[in-house]
């Protein structure tokens, strides 16, 4: 499995197996393009994906955030802006 172009700025909270963007994990996916929120969250650590700040993450798109994402720099987090090139397996 694979992650990519996914990003989490919510608060984690749990037991020892938590992590920034994925938590403990067996078979953990490939994470690519993939990053979380360490002021928010609260987490150093990660078994996938690249910790950023608030303020890298509202800066600019990540990088490797493609086509259909937008960003109100300074105000917001990456935004879908086109539904039509989402696409998930789940």
């Amino acid at each position: 499995m694979t992650l990519g172009q996914a990003f989490s700025a919510g608060r984690v909270s749990g037991g020892t197996t938590k992590g920034g963007l994925i938590g403990s994990a067996n078979n953990a996916p490939t994470v690519k393009n993939s990053y979380w929120d360490l002021t928010t969250s609260g987490q150093a650590i990660s078994a996938g994906g690249t910790a950023r700040t608030t303020a890298q993450l509202q800066a600019n798109l990540p990088a490797g955030f493609l086509s259909g994402w937008g960003i109100n720099k300074t105000l917001s987090y990456p935004i879908l802006s086109d539904s039509e090139n989402f696409s998930s397996t789940l």
